[in-house]
Formats: C-alpha cells, sequence, structure tokens
C-alpha cells in the first residue's frame, strides 16, 4: 500500500542557500597563491586529490579544506611557502566561516507552504556548529521541525536516521542537488527523492552516466517547483494504491491529466471517465519498477528537465 508523503527533508548546502561558490573563490585565491611554483590545472588537480584522501579523516567541511589547501601547499612548495602566505589560507577559510547566508531564490516562499502540510526536516553535511551557524543566520530554522547534520549521507545513515524519527522510508521525501549523497541513497533505501541542480557542484558529488542510467527521479529548477511535485505525488500514490490484488478495484479519484495517460506514464488499465480508472498494481504485477520513476518520466516530459542551469 503506497502511503501519503508525510515529511519532506532538504538538504542545506547549495539547496538552501549558496555554499560552493565560496569555495570556488578561495580555490582561486589559492591558485593565485601558487602560481608562481606551478600551473593552474596541476595545483587544482593536487589539491582535489588531498581533499579527496582527506575526507575520512576532516569530512565534509571548511576546516578540513582549508587544512587540505595548506597541506597541499606546503607538499607543492617543498616546505618554502612563508608563514604569512599559509595566513592567506588561514584568513580566507575564516571569511567563508563568516560569509552571509542568503536563502536561494523562492527557498523562503516554499519553505512556508509546505511547513503547513510536511514535517520538515532539514538535513545538512558537514560541521555541526558550521550547519547550526548557517541554520541561524539564514533565519530559516524556524520552518523545521529537526534539525539533524550528518557527516555523511549514505543509506545507512538515512536509514538510522528514519529508524530513530519513526518514519517509514515510502512517507519520506529527500531534495538535494547532489545526486550521491541526497538522491541516490534515498532511492535505494525506498523513499523518494527530487533533484534541484546547482550549477558549479563539487566534482566528488558527481555520479557515472552508467550508474544514474538505473535511476529516476523528478528534477526542478528551483525550490519553487516542489510542491506541485508533491501534488503530483499525491495523487499518484492514491492511483498507485492496492488492495492486496493484480489489478485494483474501480476507485473513484481526483480527476487525472490525460496527457499523462496517453504517454502511459501511469499504469492504468482502463479509464472510466468522472475521474474513475482501473489501476494495476505495480508491486504485484511490476508494471513499472517504481512509483518514483513513474513521476520522474511524468516530470521530465513536461519540460521541467534541466541540462545547465
Amino acid at each position: 500500500m503506497h502511503t501519503r508523503i508525510s515529511t519532506v527533508a532538504l538538504d542545506a548546502d547549495d539547496t538552501l542557500w549558496r555554499n560552493e561558490i565560496l569555495f570556488a573563490l578561495s580555490q582561486d585565491r589559492f591558485v593565485d597563491l601558487l602560481k608562481s611554483y606551478h600551473d593552474e590545472g596541476w595545483i587544482r588537480a593536487r589539491l582535489n586529490e588531498t581533499e579527496m584522501k582527506n575526507l575520512e579523516i576532516f569530512g565534509y567541511e571548511v576546516k578540513g579544506f582549508v587544512l587540505s589547501m595548506i597541506e597541499t601547499a606546503i607538499e607543492l612548495t617543498e616546505g618554502r611557502i612563508r608563514g604569512e602566505e599559509l595566513q592567506v589560507l588561514i584568513q580566507s577559510g575564516k571569511e567563508m566561516l563568516r560569509a552571509p547566508i542568503e536563502p536561494l531564490p523562492q527557498v523562503r516562499e516554499t519553505l512556508s507552504v509546505l511547513a503547513a502540510s510536511y514535517r520538515l526536516v532539514v538535513i545538512p553535511k558537514g560541521d555541526l556548529l558550521d550547519q547550526e551557524s548557517k541554520i541561524a543566520r539564514s533565519g530559516l530554522g524556524m520552518h523545521f521541525q529537526h534539525i539533524e547534520v550528518l557527516s555523511k549521507r549514505d543509506v545507512i545513515s538515512y536509514r538510522r536516521l528514519l529508524d530513530r524519527l519513526g518514519i517509514a522510508p515510502g512517507e519520506f521525501l529527500m531534495v538535494g542537488n547532489s545526486l550521491r549523497s541526497d538522491i541516490l541513497p534515498v532511492l535505494d533505501l525506498g523513499g523518494w527523492a527530487v533533484h534541484v541542480p546547482y550549477k558549479g557542484s563539487w566534482a566528488h558529488e558527481d555520479v557515472e552516466p552508467e550508474v544514474l542510467a538505473g535511476y529516476d527521479f523528478p528534477v526542478i529548477a528551483h525550490l519553487g517547483g516542489l510542491p506541485e511535485i508533491l501534488a503530483d505525488l499525491d495523487q499518484l500514490l492514491i492511483l498507485l494504491s492496492a488492495d492486496g490484488g493484480g489489478v485494483t478495484a474501480i476507485q473513484d479519484v481526483p480527476p487525472i491529466d490525460e496527457e499523462l495517460v496517453d504517454l502511459r506514464l501511469i499504469p492504468v488499465e482502463q479509464v472510466l471517465g468522472d475521474g474513475r480508472v482501473r489501476v494495476r498494481n505495480p508491486v504485484q504485477d511490476r508494471v513499472l519498477e517504481s512509483p518514483n520513476r513513474i513521476l520522474g518520466v511524468a516530470r521530465r516530459s513536461h519540460g521541467n528537465r534541466i541540462d545547465d542551469l
């Protein structure tokens, strides 16, 4: 039985507010500092290698990034970098931690709308002190019933969180810009996910095309498109509800978009008019792999997929 979404969770950095731009600006400053020693491409590549190596030690945070810059600078200069130059990197990190937090377009309005119907949870990734400070400075904290800062977001982390909050995966929808951290783990867990791409996201969060080919999910240009997605999902979950048999009995449901029926984007067995349909049970008959696949295709068919923001 497909149940209604009760909880909507959101990533924070580059979903609710801009963040990656701060790292990009600091990297530019780092390159300028070391350009007399090596070319730009080599400097950036070595910094990225150091960051990846240190993730398990420092985690996803500004302080770990600064330490990786310092380590890389010492290695690339063979220890010749001066104390005042290292101070530039430290100061860059402080500026990142103190940077103003300005919500992205339509974030405030959308959270206000969603808070009236859903349990809202924010799940930042990174340093606890840093993320709590960002949430406080953003002025968005009032909308969330729960705040959970995770050092890593994978299937195990999400499962533990849902168990602790008493939420079934089928009632949980995650929204974020990272395919690796926000979207795929939640789908693997049996939940729902909506992708909000952000231009210039960290390369570490990219997913190989062959892996991504096994998933479908809604894609929206900004958070303002989320209420419509949730409304569509509520309607589809009604259509996909089953009584345990291969084909459900006739159900009274809200009128559905005939375009969706014509495109076979929902497993409709028979359209009877007046909003009544006979629906095949996708779990028993495996008509489609998942309701999330249906919604993902439907969203993209309406032109909401974005390839370059």
